[in-house]
């Protein structure tokens, strides 16, 4: 069987190291103009609805979500695709309907 090798094992992890310590140089440069406790554990109350919401999902559904449907589609076909699907929305579905119960609720506490 052939292989193709578009680069060398030793030259991708050259690569990639070097990619992340580019990140890390820029996260570390950039988090310097935030400093405190205040930015580090609610970023001062700036953040958007946007942010917050791809935060959510990307925390609620992971890496998981990329091989989860691939696996469960080998063994149930589309019907477990289907399934996983509205398995991983169901308590994203359920924060749209609490999300202002909550918010009232939080608000009345405040008073």
């Amino acid at each position: 069987m052939n292989q193709l090798n578009i680069i060398s094992s030793s030259s991708s992890l050259i690569l990639i190291t070097i990619i992340s310590l580019v990140f890390v140089v820029l996260g570390i440069s950039y988090s310097k103009k935030y400093q405190g406790l205040e930015n580090y554990l609610v970023a001062n109350r700036s953040v958007g609805v946007f942010s917050l919401t791809t935060s959510l999902v990307a925390s609620a559904l992971g890496a998981w979500i990329l091989f989860g449907p691939a696996s469960a589609s080998t063994w149930g076909g589309i019907g477990a695709v289907i399934g996983y699907a509205l398995g991983t929305a169901f308590p994203l579905l359920i924060l749209v309907f609490l999300g202002e119960k909550l918010e009232n609720y939080i608000q009345k506490e405040k008073l």
